[in-house]
């Protein structure tokens, strides 16, 4: 199984109890990995869906999975800061926060799915990252009470403030992280690279490369510019679990998503052209490639009885490591005769020890 689909449907020994879905400007939404991984929890034994909506309807997050038994939604896309009642302003989010919380504690012996639709919005109500962090702390600390493989689902877009304080082991051990990428970005390393993924590709050349350009969101100018490729529906996503079983491990990989469903880079159909000129030229270059035993005046090759008659010519100075019998056996002795340049001392050096 994939890292990406291994990410989607855990095992129900997983213990990665974060995961972070990252879009950008040049890439859908990432709704339709939230309904995979909510998809996937409703499989689980005796499993509880706790669904926190702050910026989408339920129906939308949910997708027509709402009326499940064990499904559970906070809508509180209706509670805007200062416009509610003396009540809630009072209350505030501090009033979700233990709602969340009571639901995560009081749900049945089984694990937990909490999915919270948009931090962004929740960072924003509450006034500041450090308060926005100390809730989803607060709710990350009650899945990870739970049974595996309870986890919390958080999808942030790529200029998020919270999202380089929610991917260090300070709130999470392990994790689980998401990253979707144009196709277009794969073009641009192939041309003007002339990199490829892993394994067309060593890692070590294709890694820092292919980071530095997501991190300076090159994807959106290549997508969105003067000279882009437009949106397309297929992405690229980069997964990276970070684990915490016996010794920590970062594993890293890039595959594809297409039609809402998992699949190899080579199976998107906007990177096909990059594969076949790739293969192209290959053949182009193992053609072009010139034979160095043309037109020589002498034979390189051997026929099968000519290598058989090489096979019968008896090797010099080669045994098989068996003494033959009429070879000497006797007792060996080494002779040595000094010269006037030794340095030979006739004395016993350990005559004063008596021994």
């Amino acid at each position: 199984m994939s890292l990406l689909s291994t990410s989607l449907t855990p095992s129900p020994r997983s213990r990665e109890t974060l995961v972070i879905i990252q879009s950008t400007l040049a890439t859908p939404s990432c709704l339709p990995f939230v309904h995979a991984i909510i998809s996937a929890g409703l499989t689980w034994r005796a499993a509880t869906i706790v669904c926190v909506c702050l910026l989408h309807a339920p129906e939308t997050v949910l997708a027509g999975m709402a009326g499940e038994e064990l499904v559970r939604v906070f809508d509180w896309t209706g509670e805007v800061p200062g416009y509610g009642g003396k009540e809630e302003e009072e209350d505030g989010r501090g009033g979700l926060l233990r709602k969340v919380c009571k639901a995560v504690d009081d749900a049945p012996d089984g694990p937990v799915l909490l999915v919270v639709d948009s931090p962004d919005t929740l960072c924003e109500d509450v006034g500041s990252p450090s308060k926005a962090y100390s809730i989803l702390k607060t709710w990350h600390t009650a899945i990870s009470k739970r049974t595996a493989p309870s986890r919390i689902v958080l999808p942030l877009p790529s200029r998020s403030s919270l999202l380089p304080i929610l991917i260090t082991p300070a709130f999470s051990q392990t994790l689980v992280k998401l990253t979707l990428h144009p196709p277009s970005l794969i073009h641009h390393l192939s041309t003007e690279y002339l990199t490829l993924p892993p394994p067309h590709s060593p890692p070590t050349k294709f890694w820092p490369i292919f980071t530095g350009l997501a991190t300076r969101g090159e994807g959106e100018s290549l997508v969105w510019g003067t000279a882009g490729s437009g949106w397309s529906a297929e992405v690229v996503v980069e997964v990276v679990m970070r684990s915490a079983s016996g010794k920590k491990t970062v594993e890293r990989s890039l595959e594809g998503w297409r039609k809402n469903a998992v699949c190899k880079l080579e199976e998107l159909e906007t990177l096909r052209d990059v594969w076949n000129r790739n293969s192209g030229s290959r053949q182009q270059q193992s053609q072009n490639t010139p034979d160095p035993t043309h037109n020589l005046p002498f034979n390189l090759s051997l026929t099968e009885a000519q290598q058989h008659s090489r096979a019968q010519v008896p090797l010099p100075y080669v045994h098989d490591g068996r003494i033959k019998p009429n070879s000497s056996t006797g007792d060996a002795a080494i002779y040595y005769d000094p010269d006037s340049a030794d340095d030979i001392d006739e004395d016993d050096p350990d005559e004063d020890l008596d021994i």
